[in-house]
Formats: structure tokens, C-alpha cells, sequence
């Protein structure tokens, strides 16, 4: 483990790296700048996963200029927007899932020579097979994604040489890549950690054998989770125990230890002002409930329904935050709703329509009305019969709907679109009608009264 003195705090940030938006403290980019320009020595790839608006490419960008040596910065994003939390780091406002790869190149453009960029889901990861000597990651944001790059990057690392520089070691909401690295202490050690940041490198001590993977909750047991925080909180400096106290925390919650729980949460209300301690607890709870949530979902998606209820009863025993059964309930049911909808469009993409139908009328049980899957459901169905050509299935589907659903407009514009297909054009009005009642400026509905009309 490397000391003090940190050589990158000597690093100068040119203007066209540090005016670029990033979730990076200015160390954060001194050490990006660094480990292109002095630590790494032209023996594979340096990759970015995760570079959202370009802060780390840049960074690592200007380093690989300054060490003169041949190569560009393969940069993998997604690139899709979230309102949740970006626009807090910028002044940027875009829709939800707006493809914001434009800007990423707007932003990076004075390094444009040495960039490659491309949009990537990394939960389907690809690459060259390239030797990679440096692997910047700031998308592991959940056990799915850290096991798939770990999968896809990790076996062309080259040990004792390659770093793997991960920007949310010290982020309680990741809290398994600590346990991940620091577990296999056997596999990775560290070889440099920012003072001021969330950024802490490992290096490879010998070839990755990608049959370890999956890693999950049950690879680590509360007992060894324990221990792996315990010896972090015991060697951090002030300024980062806490973080690795709550993201104990956030492990001790879903593992159901209420006694450890509490205890961290007396500590880290001892170590911060009462308002930033509540606001951190109050993240923590939130990490660990949407942890419950995931493992309940790959559940339902792993083994069905029946096994995903069981998980809840299961997690019901032994939590104590009561209402969050409640909305894990909620999560499952729209989980579940949506996983028959994308069903049924595979089974409409292969012609077998009364499959189709009944995965919708599934979905639909699922839904209450005016939710907005049901116009998602409602819309596939319309597929369906129209593919089908079968005006008898499309009414009996409607008479069995029509008591959960005859409060929402969708349904109405449908039940309007099959009784103008059967050739009962009053009929279709009417239900036009209903639907404008119920949703005055439904599109779809004024739309169809004109045209009908």
C-alpha cells in the first residue's frame, strides 16, 4: 500500500480538463493526470467505464499526452441520462434517458485526438481482448455491473502491472466493491488511495480466472463482511471512517443484523453534525432498501413469482423497517408487470398471439388503472388483434377487463378501436366519449373522434 508522499499532488490541471462537469474532486483529476503521464508505461489499453460527461477522459486524456506515448482512452457509457442526480453536478437540463453522448463529445473535444468513445451497455459488456494496463471504473453501481466488467475487463489485465482505479471505493451506496477487493486480498492489493476523494487503485497479483464470478450478497456472509469494514474503519483516516461505517450499515440492514445496525448508527451520529448524520443515514437506509429491491426482482427473474414472494417473507422476518415491505411489495408487482408486457412482445414477435394475449391480461391484473404500464400493456394488445385479425378474442378480452379498468381512458380508446374494427361506429364513439371524460385532452382519444366523426 502505497504512503505519503503522493507524487500526483504535484500534477498541474490544464483548463480544458478541469472546466469539464464531473462527479471528481481536483485531486481526484491530478491523479487521473498522473497515472497515464508517469504510472503507466505503454504496456496495454487505458479504458474508462463510466466517463459520463468526460471529467476522468480528459484527465486521463492529458496524461497520455504528456507521456508522448501512442494510444487513445476507450471510453464506455452508456450515455443515458438520469434527472435523479445529474443535474446537480451541471448546468444541463434533459429529459430522462436523453442520450447525452453530443456533450460528452462537446466537453472532450480538445482531446478528441485521443479519445474513443463508445455507447455501451456494460450489464452486456464488450471488448477487443486488448491488453488493458489501466481500468478507470465509475460504473460499478451494482453487484450486475460490477460482475460483468470484472468478467469482460479483468481477465486482459496483467498482474503485478495493471491498475484498476475505482472511483466508488468509498461510496457507501457501492459497498460490495470494498468487499469484493478487500476480500481477496489474495487477488488485488492496493497501491494508491486519494486523500481527498472516493478513488482508491488495486493492482492485480495474478491472472484473473472469471470463474469466481458471480459475486452477490451470499458471497459474503455478514461475519466476513464485517471484518473486511472493520479493518478498513480501523486504518481509515477521520475524514473516510464514516463512509465505511455506512456502508457497513447498508450491509448490516439487508443481512437483517438490527444490534450491529444500531450500534453504527449511534457511531456515525457521534462523528457528524446532527444534520449531516441524519442525511447520511437517511442515504444509507435508502442504499439498502433499493439493495432488498434488486435481489427481490433478479428473484422473480431468476426463479418466478412464487420464489420472489417467498424472498419477501423471507426479508420480512428479519428487517425491522416494517414499511419497506410495503414498497418492496409495490416494486415487485410493477416488476412483475413489466417483465409480462416485454414477454408478451416476444411472443407477438413469433406469431403466437393467444400466448400474447394471455401474458397482457396477466400484466393487467398486475395494474391499476391510469398507471402508466397500462397504456404500454393496452397498446401491445392492440398489436396483437391487429396482427391477428381475430375481432371475437379482442371483445372477450375486453368484456374481462372492463370491470378493473373501466375507470381509465386508455382502455376506453381501445374498447373504441375494436368496436370500429367490428363495424359499431356509434358504439366506438361512445366509448371515445367515456374516455374523454375521464382524460379531456387524451391525444388519442380527440384524434379519433375527428377522424371518425
Amino acid at each position: 500500500m502505497s504512503t505519503d508522499p503522493k507524487p500526483w499532488q504535484r500534477i498541474d490541471v490544464p483548463p480544458e480538463v478541469a472546466r469539464v462537469p464531473a462527479m471528481l474532486t481536483a485531486e481526484e483529476r491530478r491523479y487521473l493526470i498522473w497515472t497515464t503521464a508517469v504510472a503507466c508505461q505503454g504496456g496495454g489499453a487505458v479504458v474508462d467505464l463510466g466517463p459520463w460527461l468526460g471529467g476522468s477522459s480528459t484527465a486521463l486524456a492529458e496524461g497520455l499526452r504528456r507521456s508522448g506515448r501512442p494510444g487513445k482512452v476507450h471510453c464506455r457509457d452508456l450515455f443515458s441520462w438520469s434527472r435523479s442526480y445529474m443535474p446537480g453536478y451541471c448546468d444541463v437540463e434533459l429529459p430522462d434517458g436523453a442520450d447525452f453522448m453530443p456533450l460528452f463529445r462537446e466537453q472532450t473535444a480538445a482531446y478528441r485526438d485521443l479519445i474513443d468513445v463508445r455507447q455501451m451497455d456494460l450489464t452486456r459488456a464488450e471488448w477487443s481482448g486488448e491488453p488493458i494496463e489501466l481500468l478507470f471504473v465509475d460504473a460499478a453501481k451494482s453487484w450486475e455491473l460490477l460482475n460483468e466488467i470484472l468478467r469482460v475487463f479483468a481477465p486482459c489485465l496483467e498482474p503485478g502491472v495493471s491498475r484498476v482505479v475505482l472511483q466508488d471505493f468509498r461510496h457507501a451506496p457501492t459497498y460490495f466493491i470494498p468487499l469484493v477487493f478487500d476480500g481477496r486480498p489474495d487477488l488485488w492489493e492496493e497501491v494508491e488511495a486519494v486523500d481527498h476523494g472516493t478513488t482508491v487503485t488495486f493492482r492485480l497479483r495474478r491472472a484473473f480466472d472469471p470463474t469466481v464470478l458471480p459475486y452477490d450478497e451470499a458471497s459474503f456472509p455478514f461475519a466476513a463482511a464485517r471484518a473486511i469494514f472493520a479493518a478498513r474503519i480501523a486504518a481509515a483516516a477521520p475524514a473516510h471512517r464514516t463512509v465505511f461505517e455506512l456502508a457497513l450499515l447498508v450491509k448490516a440492514v439487508v443481512e437483517g443484523e438490527r444490534d450491529v445496525a444500531d450500534e453504527l448508527r449511534a457511531a456515525v451520529r457521534r462523528e457528524l453534525p446532527d444534520r449531516d448524520a441524519e442525511e447520511h443515514l437517511a442515504a444509507a437506509e435508502d442504499c439498502a432498501a433499493a439493495a432488498l429491491s434488486r435481489q427481490v426482482r433478479a428473484t422473480f427473474d431468476r426463479d418466478g413469482p412464487a420464489a420472489a414472494e417467498e424472498m419477501l417473507a423471507r426479508i420480512e422476518r428479519r428487517i425491522a423497517e416494517r414499511e419497506w415491505i410495503a414498497v418492496l411489495r409495490e416494486q415487485l408487482r410493477l416488476h412483475a408487470a413489466r417483465a409480462g408486457i416485454e414477454a408478451a412482445a416476444r411472443e407477438l414477435a413469433a406469431h403466437r398471439y393467444a400466448a400474447a394475449n394471455a401474458e397482457i391480461l396477466a400484466a393487467l391484473g398486475r395494474l391499476r388503472p391510469a398507471e402508466p404500464l397500462v397504456r404500454s400493456a393496452l397498446s401491445l394488445l392492440e398489436q396483437v388483434w391487429t396482427a391477428e385479425q381475430d375481432a371475437d378474442r379482442a371483445l372477450g378480452t375486453l368484456r374481462e377487463l372492463a370491470p378493473r379498468f373501466d375507470g381509465d381512458a386508455d382502455f376506453h380508446v381501445l374498447a373504441a378501436i375494436v368496436a370500429r374494427h367490428r363495424g359499431r361506429t356509434d358504439e366506438a364513439l361512445e366509448a371515445l366519449v367515456r374516455a374523454l371524460r375521464l382524460a379531456p385532452a387524451h391525444a388519442d382519444a380527440l384524434r379519433l373522434r375527428a377522424e371518425w366523426s
